[in-house]
């Protein structure tokens, strides 16, 4: 379980970098780029309370399902957007502040259930080990991150022609698949 946990950990800021990366190649704006963890933690002020009473009032697990399967809807409409080049910075920001929802929700229920998995004799180190778990994900994922991200040619190559596709549709005067206007380009 732990080496899942830390896999998931490892992906989550692979996202984030990722994320922040795209933010940048849509606006070149930081201030955008800081609004990503904005829509990432967000969530986490409006929803925590909620999500701990959520959590325990209903079946723990299914609960769990529901949130886990959330973040995976927005971040693989995350992904088929971004291939086809019809990401635009608040569509970004919509679908980040989905899964920062999505990990807001879980996290509460996901703090209750190491009790019902380690007796008490061993959470000091299972609380030890989850603690190692996110620094060394927060410290792995972003430099994971860069392999895929700065460096995948395919993809920029993929994301190019998805943009010269939407640039051949506004030629012709079809509608444009963005909604951005070009003072926040």
């Amino acid at each position: 379980m732990w080496g899942a946990q830390f896999v998931s950990n490892i992906g989550s800021w692979m996202q984030t970098v990722a994320a922040q990366w795209l933010m940048l190649t849509l606006t070149s704006s930081a201030t955008y780029v800081a609004l990503v963890q904005t829509a990432a933690g967000l969530p986490v002020v409006l929803f925590a309370v909620l999500a701990g009473t959520i959590g325990d009032l209903v079946d723990r697990r299914r609960f769990l399902l529901v949130t886990q399967a959330v973040m995976l809807v927005a971040a693989a409409a995350l992904g088929v957007l971004a291939i086809a080049g019809l990401v635009t910075p608040w569509v970004l920001l919509a679908l980040i502040f989905a899964v920062g929802t999505g990990q807001a929700l879980t996290s509460p229920t996901w703090q209750t259930l190491q009790p019902e998995l380690v007796s008490p004799a061993e959470r000091p180190q299972a609380i030890s080990l989850g603690a190692v778990n996110q620094n060394l994900a927060r410290a792995v994922g972003p430099a994971a991150a860069d392999r895929p991200v700065g460096a995948a040619p395919g993809f920029r190559r993929l994301r190019f022609a998805a943009r010269q596709r939407r640039d051949r549709r506004r030629r012709r005067g079809r509608p444009a698949a963005t909604a951005t206007s070009p003072a926040v380009r």
